[in-house]
């Protein structure tokens, strides 16, 4: 644990630097494409431009998806840093001979090619780190993702300055050749993907867009928001080559540099407050949001200065809010999906808004060319309306997307060989089913479904232990007031109640109250009748009689589930009846043992309350409607969560040992910082009833291997899925933290520190027994 850690902690440094660098030539080379097309073309010609390279990105975005794919991002990307640098290059050379020529290429290759840059960068950050890690230190990333959007600002402003425009391109080649350098450095991340063929990589992408929720809400988001942006651009651009003399270089630098401080304050004060408070799917509809309030202030404020404003604030938001939880929804696909889909939704999906958005900007400027400012910018608003309307829908497929993650990694994983449906159960001393002679988990969520043939099966399986006579009785508690078992009449009395001793139904309930084991299996095996209920409840706490007894409950539940209800919610009962009749009452009426189950759970011994959470989930597999909303649910839980820790900690099963939580391949031994508790696994079944059981279960496993990856994706899941004041009380029992690296102890120093314990551990086992009614 602690060499990934320092493994996580080192590339997130790397990652820091490479962001800085990525980022400073991005920006630089938005100010320099603009500045140098501007300085050859008119602004009436701006739209033709960015459509033109919107069109042209979109053949780029599917030949880079299809080498993301192919190859891993962390590989590919210094190489198309370095063949970029060196088409700057080139580039650079042609603007003295063919200076228009050159301001239409360099246009053209840094609109397509730079974006698939940062993109890849971020596929990287993506893939190198899981979603729970990514939260921890995309923050930093993010701040020095910032620090390179004002070093590039600082750049193109001072190169303005200093120097020819042209030479900007060598300086963003240069930037371009360390960024490759440094991403170098990021080389490491292990892949689990095997290449896809040729012929299907192409459209792969566009396949897993159309049938996934979460990437096409997210792609329609990011073409509407590209759309509104691109409009927002044409208005700025148009006042500041208005207002420019010296051309617009300096002022769009000066821009671009303002934007990146602005941003980097809010990246540093705000952003991951806000990302904690929103979640992650939610902050992506912080920009729309900004698009619409500063453009409407826009619209009533003529001038640069407006115009400005809402072009940084939607550049800013986009930049921290947006993009910080925008980056960590890709996190629950898988990564085959990842690779392809994030880059056509970062770029291709981007440029094709930018074409619709200069298509949609040209029509205005033709339509009303008087005075086009104020229609570009209500055309921005409405569509960020629109957007903001699709935004809306993200959280939700979202916590999909995060559900088909667990389920999806389950499946890749070796699951535990389950027993089949006809094994025996094995009963302890306790009258308690195990099945841990058959590799089975009886606390890990749903692995273990006590129904009515388990139940009898358990009894078929039972060996014959016949005592003619037992000199013990059930001893009922202290407060029960349980028949008294008095020895048989004499003889002459028999014989004067002739007609008594012939009443069959007598008869057996002399049989179930006498102390011979032979004599009351013989009832219980012989179909009893529904009035022996009564007489046969105190059994269940006789563990030689308990299966039979169970087994008759049973049979027997469907047509008196109120009177096993009653005995289940009688405090006054034996605590052994109590904690064994909720397996009883899956068998029974469902509504009535729904209700009557769900009142168990507030019961005040824990036992009761885990074996009815077990049973009501049961109900919900066979699906049976319960009488309780996720709300009441959440309540629950948030109930047993107020418990101390060391509480909940100490719970124990007196019918079953403490669970052990089920292995996986990629997992170890279950971690020592994670609460395996019994009091956890009650806590994931009261889950299970108001979410998806079959992603709560397997979250509930994954908390429990040395997996990184999928302890993370189940946090996030639960994250998602629960409501804060649950998972703010649930979060000190699963969250993980790094472990501090200690001294290992030798095998005898450990065997010390055992026997130093046992005093304590014989205590604690004794206060269990004194507790045991």
């Amino acid at each position: 644990m602690a060499g990934r850690a320092e493994d996580l902690r080192r590339a997130a440094r790397i990652a820091v630097v490479a962001a800085v660098t990525v980022i400073a030539g991005f920006v630089a080379s938005k100010a320099a494409r603009d500045a140098i097309l501007l300085s050859s073309f008119s602004i009436e010609q701006l739209p033709l431009f960015v459509g033109a390279s919107a069109a042209l990105s979109l053949p780029v975005v599917l030949f880079a998806s299809r080498l993301f794919v192919r190859y891993s991002p962390d590989r590919l990307l210094p190489i198309l840093n370095l063949v970029s640098a060196s088409m700057l290059i080139g580039e650079w050379l042609l603007t003295e001979s063919h200076p228009r020529l050159a301001a239409v290429i360099v246009f053209l290759h840094l609109g397509s090619f730079g974006a698939v840059l940062v993109s890849g960068f971020w596929s990287i950050v993506n893939e190198r780190f899981d979603v729970r890690t990514a939260k921890r230190y995309v923050g930093r990333i993010g701040v020095g993702a910032t620090l390179g959007g004002i070093l590039g600002g600082i750049i193109a402003e001072r190169t303005a300055v200093h120097l020819d425009p042209d030479m900007i391109l060598l300086v963003l080649a240069i930037l371009q050749g360390v960024s490759a350098l440094v991403l170098s450095l990021l080389v490491g991340h292990e892949s689990h993907h095997e290449p896809e063929p040729e012929a299907t990589a192409a459209l792969a992408s566009l396949r897993t867009i159309a049938r996934t929720a979460l990437l096409r809400n997210l792609t329609i988001v990011v073409v509407l928001g590209a759309i509104s942006a691109a409009a927002l651009d044409y208005v700025f651009k148009m006042e500041v080559v208005a207002a420019s003399d010296n051309g617009p270089l300096r002022m769009l630098a000066l821009y671009q540099l303002g934007t990146a401080i602005v941003t980097a304050f809010i990246q540093i004060v705000a952003a991951q407050k806000v990302l904690q408070v929103l979640g992650v799917a939610r902050s992506v509809g912080t920009l729309p949001l900004t698009v619409t309030g500063f453009g409407i202030a826009a619209v009533f404020m003529p001038g640069l200065y407006p115009a400005m404003i809402a072009r940084s604030a939607e550049a800013i938001t986009r930049s921290s809010l947006y993009r910080a939880g925008y980056e960590l929804l890709f996190a629950p696909l898988p990564e085959r999906e990842k690779r392809s889909a994030k880059v056509v939704i970062d770029v291709g999906a981007e440029r094709v808004g930018d074409l619709l958005g200069a298509q949609l900007v040209a029509i205005l400027v033709f339509v009303f060319a008087a005075d086009v400012r104020t229609p570009v910018l209500l055309a921005a608003v409405a569509v960020s309306v629109l957007a903001f309307m699709f935004a809306a829908r993200v959280p939700r497929a979202y916590t999909l997307a995060l559900e088909h993650s667990l389920l999806d990694q389950a499946r890749e994983d070796a699951r535990p060989a389950k027993p089949p449906e006809t094994s025996p159960l094995r009963w302890t001393s306790l009258g308690a089913p195990t099945m841990s002679e058959t590799g089975a988990d009886l606390t890990a969520l749903s692995l273990l479904r006590l129904n009515v043939t388990q139940i009898r099966e358990a009894a078929d399986g039972l060996p014959e232990r016949e005592e003619p006579v037992v000199r013990e009785v059930i001893v009922p508690t202290r407060k029960q007031k349980s028949p008294a078992i008095r020895p048989p009449r004499p003889r002459a009395e028999a014989d004067a109640s002739e007609s008594t001793r012939r009443d069959p139904t007598l008869d057996r309930i002399a049989a179930l109250r006498s102390r011979s084991i032979s004599r009351v299996r013989d009832v219980l095996d012989n179909e009893p009748s529904i009035e022996l209920v009564p007489h046969i409840l105190p059994l269940v706490a006789w563990d030689e009689v308990a299966p039979a007894a169970l087994n008759a409950l049973v049979a027997l539940a469907p047509r008196c589930t109120g009177t096993i209800v009653d005995a289940l919610l009688d405090a006054d009962r034996d605590f052994t009846i109590r904690r064994r009749l909720p397996a009883v009452l899956t068998a029974g009426e469902p509504s009535l043992a729904g209700v009557g189950l769900w009142r168990a759970l507030a019961d005040q011994r824990f036992e009761v309350r885990y074996r009815a959470g077990r049973a009501l989930l049961e109900l919900r597999h066979a699906g049976r409607s319960l009488p309780c909303s996720p709300d009441e649910v959440y309540e629950l839980v948030t109930r047993e969560l107020s418990v101390e820790r060391s509480v909940l900690r100490n719970y124990r099963l007196l019918d079953s040992s403490k669970p052990n939580i089920a292995k996986r391949d990629h997992g170890a031994e279950p971690l020592a910082n994670v609460s395996s508790s019994t009091a956890l696994a009650h806590i994931f079944n009261l889950l299970a009833l108001a979410l998806p059981p079959e992603p709560v279960q397997i979250a509930f496993q994954s908390l429990h291997t040395n997996d990184f990856e999928l302890r993370a994706t189940a946090l996030e899941y639960l994250e998602s899925a629960l409501p804060p004041h649950v998972t703010e009380k649930l979060w000190p029992l699963v969250e993980i933290e790094e472990a501090p690296a200690r001294t290992a102890r030798t095998h005898d120093e450990l065997a010390v520190a055992l026997r130093l314990s046992q005093p304590l551990i014989e205590a604690k086992l004794a206060a269990l027994t004194t507790d045991k009614p």
